[in-house]
């Protein structure tokens, strides 16, 4: 008897600080989240936002990843953007 593994999801998160313009000096936070299985990707100014997309892509348990609500989020699949 063979054991199956559990379903699961894996997110790669990448932030830096970026300085504005309209506001010298002043530093925010920016970044994107990749979801790594289906290469779906959405650019993130909070926290708030990568807790979003993990959300998305986990709604309903492991199961295969939730559409995306927004398309105005950024997230575009099977996209890579630097």
């Amino acid at each position: 008897m063979s054991v199956a593994e559990p379903a699961s999801h894996t997110f790669l998160v990448r932030i830096w600080i970026e300085e504005t313009v309209e506001e010298a000096a002043h530093l925010v936070w920016r970044g994107h989240i990749t979801h790594l299985p289906d290469e779906q990707r959405s650019y993130v100014k909070t926290f708030e936002d990568i807790v979003r997309f993990i959300q998305r892509h986990v709604a309903g348990g492991l199961g295969p990843p939730a559409a995306a609500t927004d398309p105005s989020e950024g997230t575009q699949p099977g996209r890579r953007h630097e």
